[in-house]
């Protein structure tokens, strides 16, 4: 399959799967939105659930890429944490679609071998995030607190909030720097060290 091929069948599952669901989305939607023939898809994917994985992988994947690539490994653990948290958030503002189907579909019932790939492209997301709290304690930027549970709190913090963004009437929402410095400040003012 041609790589441009590819990119619309993912960007096709994207927007049907954030618009329908998991469960209700059929691969014939996915091929008429991404103008292939229902064999195309099935040439390239095994069934509905590993598409849908791929979508997943390839989001999160993009996160992290990104994150890493912009974040520089010269500054403080604070400019790297803003850095993660505003990066994050851009891309999954950028591709509104797949971050829905990543923070809303994720534990629908989906196929195993579906899921454990999922789950393993989400932990490395979880170990980039972990990665950079852990690095605030130990050079005592941050409060010395649980490094695990402060990175599930910041990784709920940006798909609650940004799930929340996204279903809000696009001229009810407030601007994308403001929702980037209300999830930095919610998050850093609780963990930034005072005096």
């Amino acid at each position: 399959m041609s790589v441009d091929t590819r990119a619309r069948l993912i960007d096709a599952a994207a927007e049907t799967f954030s618009k329908n669901g998991y469960h209700k989305t059929r691969m014939e939607d996915i091929a008429n939105r991404a103008g292939v023939a229902k064999g195309t898809i099935y040439y390239n994917f095994e069934n509905k659930a590993a598409l849908f994985a791929e979508l997943i992988i390839t989001g999160i994947n993009m996160i992290r890429d990104q994150v890493n690539k912009e974040i520089s490994e010269n500054s403080g653990a604070v400019a790297q944490l803003e850095g993660l948290i505003k990066n994050s958030l851009l891309i999954c503002l950028k591709y509104d679609r797949v971050a829905m189907v990543l923070f809303n579909e994720t534990d629908s019932g989906i196929d195993k071998q579906a899921e454990v790939l999922i789950n393993r492209a989400r932990e490395n997301f979880f170990c980039l995030i972990h990665s950079k709290v852990s690095a605030g304690i130990a050079s005592n930027e941050f409060r010395n607190m649980d490094s695990v549970i402060l990175t599930g709190a910041l990784m709920g913090l940006i798909g609650g909030t940004l799930i929340s963004y996204l279903e809000t009437d696009e001229q009810e929402r407030p601007s994308h720097k403001i929702l980037i410095n209300t999830v930095t400040e919610v998050f850093l003012k609780g963990i930034i060290k005072v005096g």
